[in-house]
């Protein structure tokens, strides 16, 4: 019977934040723009299994987009923060976390420009040996999931000043691979 299987776990990604429109009732001004989120961790390990038993997977979800916020000088919506991705698991004897989400670019009523959302904390991964700092993608800037895919983080959305704003992206899910 097998008794080792080597594993890789790729946690999903975290949602982008929404950028948010501009929240001041006489002046021109700019919403913030919505955080980026963090990717999925990585995880490549080999474990110890026990022939005949079974073993539960959890492939982690995709983290949610932000929705944008809606245009209304005194009276509009602030955009939302993106949901985190989860978990990957197998069967309680390994986890890749998901990626923390993007916050929302915030309105800031009277002041000239809005903040930023933060992008998301998380670990920091690499695949075939290139690092890669997970969550340092703010100021609604995109994260390129080419070469990645599986646990890809989701970009933050564009602050405006007089339309509504811009949604952030959904992160992309985890994914499990075992062999022996």
């Amino acid at each position: 019977g097998i008794t080792t299987v080597l594993v890789e776990l790729y946690g999903g990604g975290g949602g982008g934040g929404a950028g948010s429109p501009h929240g001041d009732c006489s002046a021109p001004a700019g919403g913030g723009d919505g955080g980026g989120a963090a990717t999925g961790e990585y995880k490549r390990m080999v474990l110890t299994v026990v022939p005949g038993t079974p073993y539960t997977l959890t492939v982690g979800g995709a983290g949610a987009a932000g929705s944008g916020g809606t245009f209304g000088g005194c009276a509009g919506s602030a955009g939302t923060s993106g949901g985190a991705g989860g978990n990957s698991t197998f069967g309680g004897l390994a986890t890749a976390l998901g990626g923390n989400p993007g916050m929302a670019g915030q309105m800031v009523w009277g002041a000239n420009y809005g903040a930023d959302g933060a992008a998301g904390a998380g670990t920091t991964w690499s695949i075939g040996g290139v690092g890669m700092a997970a969550g340092a993608f703010s100021s609604g800037a995109a994260m390129s999931s080419a070469g990645l895919g599986y646990g890809a983080a989701g970009a933050g959305g564009a602050g405006t000043s007089y339309s509504n704003s811009g949604s952030g992206t959904a992160g992309q899910p985890g994914a499990i691979f075992v062999s022996y």
